[in-house]
């Protein structure tokens, strides 16, 4: 199974995301083993663990795996664009009324366990 990390952002009154988000780049284990992430199995089969972030955790775990930029210079244009999103969510975010969600989900990658 692989891991990867999705960022979801709803902002009051909507519970919908109006931002979803995948970063590929952060570190999906290191997020699994971090206490303030639970074991949110939704889909059944699984291993997905889910927090509520405030921006200023989601801005310091940001910071921690935004990769330099001699690490992402041969990075797709879109990927970059990606980044420039995750920096400018704390910036959407209203702590009080909004909430971030970050998700290290579990996928198939089809290439075995």
């Amino acid at each position: 199974m692989a891991f990867s990390v999705r960022v979801e952002v709803m902002k009051f009154p909507h519970d919908e995301p109006m931002l979803l988000l995948e970063a590929y780049w952060w570190n999906a284990q290191d997020l699994r083993e971090d206490d303030r992430f639970e074991y949110s199995n939704d889909t059944g089969s699984y291993e997905d663990h889910t927090a509520i972030l405030s921006s200023e955790e989601f801005q310091i775990l940001n910071d921690k795996y935004k990769p330099s930029e001699n690490e992402s210079a041969h990075w797709s244009k879109e990927t970059h664009a990606r980044m420039a999103i995750m920096d400018a969510v704390v910036d959407l975010v209203d702590d009080k009324h909004d909430t971030i969600r970050v998700i290290a989900f579990e996928w198939d990658s089809g290439l075995g366990d």
